[in-house]
């Protein structure tokens, strides 16, 4: 199996939210080989506490080898940034899903304003955008003229609101359209986890065509890792 470059992933749909992965190695690292194998080639390491996606039928299966997703940018955000797909052993990967309720967990908040399109990059003759302002975008399947994307985005810890950068938000679409803050739950169905001092956060967003996954960990204050990926 080789190196995949995969700019959005298609996930299947299915009744939970997703399927994530955190990787747990005594070693501190899990190789990711490109057959599922212990002696197949090395595709590259990835460290005790990444976040992977993981392909559906294989927790299913209750494989022995995962087939898993790995992109070396935490945050998951540049338009051309290389994701990995491979193999890493079972006993080597929590399921994100599995892992404890949080009942404590940090909110995220969103605002939603009507998409602008001048903000659209379009090539050939397609109806949909390859890029929003130089990235790209989730949760627009139905047409991009009553499209709502999120404008802010802000962390609550403790009461306290903490705002987060463009580029964690600003490709996200079709969150329920309010120019006040809003509470996650009321644009995506979500899930809450904790592991250790990590929380995570499962969400998936849709305009009732296509939709999205995202899973953010935050520790204290801070979002540390981000995964967001398309179902098509």
């Amino acid at each position: 199996m080789r190196n995949i470059l995969i700019l959005s992933l298609c996930l299947l749909i299915e009744p939970c939210i997703a399927q994530f992965a955190i990787v747990q190695d005594p070693d501190g690292y899990s190789n990711l080989r490109s057959e599922p194998d212990a002696q197949s080639s090395i595709i590259c390491r990835v460290p005790s506490g990444r976040i992977l996606f993981v392909e559906i039928e294989y927790w299913s299966l209750d494989s022995t080898w995962v087939l898993v997703y790995f992109n070396p940018n935490p945050f998951s955000i540049s338009f051309g940034q290389a994701t990995y797909g491979g193999y890493i052993h079972q006993s080597r990967l929590l399921n994100i899903e599995n892992l404890p309720d949080a009942k404590d967990a940090p909110e995220l908040r969103f605002k939603a304003e009507k998409a602008d399109s001048t903000d659209f990059f379009f090539s050939g003759n397609s109806e949909y955008p390859d890029r929003v302002n130089g990235i790209p975008y989730y949760g627009v399947e139905t047409g991009m003229s009553a499209a709502t994307r999120c404008s802010a985005m802000e962390l609550i810890v403790n009461g306290d609101s903490i705002p987060q950068s463009p580029m964690l938000f600003e490709g996200l679409f079709n969150l329920k359209f309010d120019p006040d803050w809003i509470s996650t739950k009321s644009s995506f169905t979500v899930q809450e986890k904790k592991w250790g001092d990590s929380f995570f956060i499962l969400m998936m967003g849709s305009d009732g065509a296509g939709g999205y996954h995202i899973v953010w960990e935050i520790k204290g204050d801070c979002i540390v890792q981000r995964w967001v990926g398309s179902i098509i």
